[in-house]
């Protein structure tokens, strides 16, 4: 994407689904820009909120980097207020490829991301971080393996709250239905590699290009972004609703 991207979030995060978060809150709030102390007149993007909401992990190319694009993170003492201004990661995150697009786990130990960093099995890969506690640092990230990675671009990570199943983007992915499509990762144990990856299905993934998955917390709902027909534009954020963690996914237009 050409120019500034501006990073966003809704007033609304990760409804444990849809037709609760109606019950409960209405509608989704109006977007709002996060503000200075986050944007710049960079590329600021990917973001994804802690689980506690306290903390923000996003990329950007703004000076102060290692490469052409790194993970940042903001932080805050409480929900109700502005983030304070971003850190950079560092160098044992990031390197002077190209980082971005994290995801948090939810109890903030585990650190996943996009990177085209040298040691992967395509231009992009998802990498992984782990740290033994909040108060210690990330340690050096390892890929993710060549289950989960291919001689395509995979990207885009994000875990489930119990850590079991990993989402991501893939290009041009054999088995797929479209140039970009949505995929799924799991493991039997958060110390077991994922294993090989299924397609989220034609409910859910199209001819056209999907990407961006966020799962709610009780794995049930599925925010992502698609240019399919019947939005509002060119790309435009869809949910997807199953009944049980069992079932496959549907769709909708949020």
């Amino acid at each position: 994407m050409s120019g500034k991207q501006v990073l966003m979030l809704m007033g609304l995060l990760l409804p444990i689904t849809k037709a609760n978060a109606e019950v409960l809150w209405g509608e989704f709030g109006a977007a709002f820009n996060l503000g200075a102390s986050i944007n710049t007149s960079d590329e600021d993007n990917g973001p994804f909120l802690s689980a506690d909401g306290l903390t923000v992990v996003f990329g950007s190319d703004r000076p102060g980097g290692s490469g052409n694009s790194d993970i940042w993170m903001a932080t805050r003492t409480s929900s109700h207020e502005d983030f304070d201004q971003p850190v950079n990661m560092g160098g044992v995150i990031n390197s002077d490829a190209l980082e971005d697009r994290p995801c948090l786990s939810a109890d903030g130990l585990t650190l996943l991301f996009t990177s085209s960093r040298p040691g992967g099995h395509g231009g992009l890969d998802i990498w992984i971080s782990t740290k033994p506690d909040l108060d210690s640092p990330f340690g050096a990230p390892v890929n993710v393996g060549e289950n989960v990675n291919s001689v395509n671009a995979d990207s885009r990570p994000c875990l489930s709250s119990d850590g079991l199943s990993l989402y991501f983007t893939s290009y041009e992915r054999p088995g797929g239905y479209g140039s970009r499509d949505l995929w799924v990762s799991t493991r039997l144990s958060v110390d077991d590699p994922f294993g090989v990856p299924s397609n989220l299905g034609a409910s859910v993934n199209t001819s056209g290009t999907e990407g961006g998955a966020c799962v709610t917390p009780d794995g049930l709902g599925l925010i992502f972004n698609s240019d399919r027909p019947g939005g509002q534009g060119g790309n435009d954020l869809w949910y997807a609703s199953r009944t049980s963690i069992q079932d496959e996914f549907g769709s909708e237009c949020v």
